[in-house]
């Protein structure tokens, strides 16, 4: 259980920290001025909602011809799955991480949060998500594979 909480904050740690850095182009200095800005408040909340939803919609963004969700996903669920060590983890880690993102998009784009409107908003994205997930779920299984305590099979 442990382990699998880690592997959940590790990939949200790193999912917020590769989308800040590859996905918004930000660096330590336009940190550092956001957070002196008169209202942060109102700068981190377009941020946030920028990273979120840049971050679970690949598909929509290799439209625009940007490929940084694929990093920031892969990244996330390669380092989530080195922690989990079991395949079983990684997939919980997975399903977390999506949630958590997915809410965040909700959350801080404004939408309605009524459960109608969030299940409207999630079929519109269905592509979106699919391939986030799948992403974010291989990536893992190829960290839980190379950390794994046995091998399955005698190999």
């Amino acid at each position: 259980m442990k382990r699998t909480i880690m592997s959940c904050l590790m990939a949200l740690i790193v999912g917020i920290l590769c989308g800040m850095f590859i996905y918004l182009d930000l660096s330590i200095d336009m940190i550092l001025a956001v957070a002196n800005s008169t209202n942060p408040f109102i700068e981190i909340q377009a941020l946030a909602a920028n990273l979120f939803e840049g971050s679970i919609t690949p598909v929509s963004s290799f439209a625009v011809g940007r490929f940084a969700p694929v990093a920031v996903l892969g990244i996330a669920g390669f380092i989530s799955g080195l922690v989990a060590k079991d395949a079983n983890r990684a997939l919980v880690a997975c399903i977390v991480f999506l949630a958590v993102f997915f809410m965040g998009f909700v959350v801080f784009t404004g939408a309605a949060l009524e459960f109608e409107s969030i299940k409207i908003l999630a079929q519109n994205m269905t592509w979106d998500l699919a391939i986030s997930f799948f992403i974010l779920f291989i990536s893992s299984m190829i960290g839980a594979a190379l950390t794994e305590d046995e091998l399955v099979g005698g190999f």
